[in-house]
């Protein structure tokens, strides 16, 4: 798995930097999925080999019961607003994952102090720049697997608990290594960790096969309003605030996937409201739509084939303003 002399130097000086400096923020972006969980928590596994100090501080999210076999889980803190500021001075420097810069962390960026040399790990296109020590590298299938270059480049061995955390944000973003993103490199990364002690049954079963009777029902009522545009290359499947009573949002993000698999769609759409007039989109797209760019003419951003935005306004108001621009990349 052999890496270019940039991104050798750029891991350098990352390492360089984690060893001489202490408390350290760890954060992800809002409404953080499993590439970004598990990158956060096999650095700070990391970190407390290296007898580190840290907190990590995600935007006023529950982890959900499928992460919860992840070793230090129960140190992430989720907060409301009052109570974050009481953190500032606690920390010295902050390290970003899988988020393109202080929009996508939310509130967490308010104690992000930019006088210090902080450091953003991801693989998005950028949007804010912390420091030159920011690796970014859109190439990456995930974090995770960032994550891994620089703990592999240290003189700490992985163990078991880091294995997991690694192997599950990899898993995720590529689905179970199936996605066009998926590299050589990532199923060897992923053999290793296997020979460190991971079981891909156990990872897959809490991450995808782990559903409560009543998600997967939701789930059904997401299918059944599924509803096409543009002669069947777009699908759109919507859910409504009355539909996702005492459902994880994690459990039912499934959808996006389903969205872009029905046959001869293209692009895909999982809409969901969050609260009356405010809607949450997940676009995917199957062979050629850069799906970002619709995302960020809404606001929003991610990957080609895989990007989100939000919406506020109705639903009939978001068909209206949605349907014309995907048809235009079509």
């Amino acid at each position: 798995m052999a890496i270019n002399l940039e991104t050798e130097k750029k891991i350098a000086d990352i390492l360089d930097f984690v060893n001489k400096n202490d408390n350290y923020l760890l954060t992800a972006h809002v409404n953080a999925d499993g590439d970004a969980i598990a990158s956060v928590l096999a650095f700070s596994l990391f970190l407390d080999r290296l007898n580190k100090t840290y907190s990590i501080i995600l935007h006023d999210q529950k982890i959900e019961e499928k992460y919860r076999y992840l070793k230090n889980w129960e140190k992430i803190i989720s907060f409301n607003e009052s109570d974050l500021s009481s953190y500032k001075n606690k920390i010295n420097v902050a390290l970003i994952f899988d988020s393109p810069g202080d929009r996508r962390i939310g509130d967490v960026a308010s104690i992000v102090d930019k006088k210090n040399g902080n450091i953003k790990i991801d693989h998005h296109p950028s949007e804010t720049d912390y420091s030159a020590l920011d690796w970014v590298d859109t190439s990456a299938s995930s974090v995770a697997s960032m994550v891994f270059e620089i703990i592999n480049a240290s003189d700490i061995d992985i163990d078991k608990n880091m294995a997991e955390a690694i192997y599950t944000g990899i898993v995720y973003d590529t689905g179970r290594l199936s996605f066009s993103n998926t590299r050589t490199k990532d199923l060897e990364i992923c053999a290793n960790m296997v020979d460190l002690g991971v079981e891909p049954g156990k990872i897959t079963n809490n991450l995808f096969f782990d559903n409560s009777a009543h998600s997967l029902k939701v789930i059904g009522i997401g299918l059944s309003n599924i509803t096409q545009f543009c002669d069947g290359r777009v699908s759109l499947i919507p859910l409504f605030e009355k539909d996702m009573e005492n459902v994880d949002p994690g459990d039912i993000e499934v959808l996006a996937n389903h969205s872009v698999s029905v046959r001869n769609t293209e692009v895909g759409v999982f809409v969901r409201e969050r609260e009356p007039g405010f809607f949450k989109l997940s676009l995917r797209s199957k062979e050629y739509v850069d799906v970002s760019k619709i995302a960020g003419q809404l606001d929003g951003g991610g990957h080609k084939r895989a990007s989100g935005c939000r919406f506020t306004g109705s639903y009939d108001e978001l068909i209206k303003k949605l349907i014309p621009i995907i048809e235009k990349e079509l």
